[in-house]
C-alpha cells in the first residue's frame, strides 16, 4: 500500500511538472530564428497586463463566447460576452460547419485566445479591446498586437494594418489563422 501511494505520488508531481513546463499563455518570453516580426533569443516580449479590477472580475465570471460558423455566411463570434474581443468571418472563410471560440483568459497577462487552430480561407478580422488592459503610460497607438506562435514557442507581432478604435477602445487587424493574442508596444 505504502508502494503505491509513494508510486502515485511520483506520477502526480511529473504530471505537474511536465503541464507547468509545457504552459505557452503565462510565458511572456519569445525565442526565435531572427525572422522579422519575431524576438531572437535573449530578447523579452513585453506584454500587457489585465487592470487588477478586471483580474478580479475575471474570477468571477468568465469572458467566453461559442458559435457555429457555415461556410456560407458571415459570422462574428465574441462580442458583449467576451467583453468586446471578437472575431468577424466572411462566408468562404471556412470550408466545412466550424464551432469557433473566443476566450478571455484569466492570467496575469492579457490574453485572448481565438479556436480552433485553423488557417481560413480567406482572412478575418480580429478585434481586441483594450479597455481593461493596464496600459501606463502608453497610449493605445503605441499598442501592437502579438500572437503565439506554438510552433517557434515565440510571441509574433501581427503582420497587418491595425485599426485603432479610441471611442470603442478596440484595435482590429486581418488574419488567416487563430491562436492566442496579445497587446505589446
Amino acid at each position: 500500500m505504502k508502494r503505491l501511494v509513494s508510486t502515485l505520488g511520483v506520477i502526480i508531481i511529473v504530471v505537474s511538472l511536465a503541464f507547468f513546463l509545457t504552459s505557452c499563455a503565462d510565458n511572456p518570453v519569445g525565442l526565435s530564428s531572427g525572422k522579422p516580426g519575431i524576438l531572437n533569443k535573449g530578447e523579452q516580449m513585453k506584454l500587457l497586463k489585465w487592470n487588477d479590477a478586471f483580474k478580479q472580475e475575471l474570477l468571477a465570471k468568465k469572458g467566453f463566447a461559442g458559435k457555429w460558423v457555415f461556410p456560407n455566411k458571415d459570422a462574428v463570434v465574441g462580442g458583449k460576452k467576451t467583453y468586446n474581443n471578437s472575431v468577424y468571418i466572411p462566408a468562404g472563410a471556412v470550408s466545412e460547419p466550424t464551432y469557433v471560440t473566443v476566450e478571455v483568459l484569466d492570467r496575469e497577462y492579457a490574453v485572448v485566445e481565438f479556436n480552433p487552430s485553423m488557417t481560413f480561407n480567406t482572412s478575418v478580422t480580429i478585434t481586441l479591446s483594450y479597455a481593461e488592459v493596464d496600459l501606463g503610460d502608453l497610449s493605445p497607438y503605441d499598442l501592437k498586437p502579438v500572437w503565439y506562435n506554438p510552433e517557434t514557442g515565440a510571441w509574433e507581432y501581427v503582420d497587418s494594418p491595425v485599426t485603432v478604435d479610441t471611442k470603442k477602445q478596440t484595435l482590429s487587424f486581418q488574419t488567416n489563422h487563430f491562436s492566442r493574442y496579445a497587446w505589446s508596444w
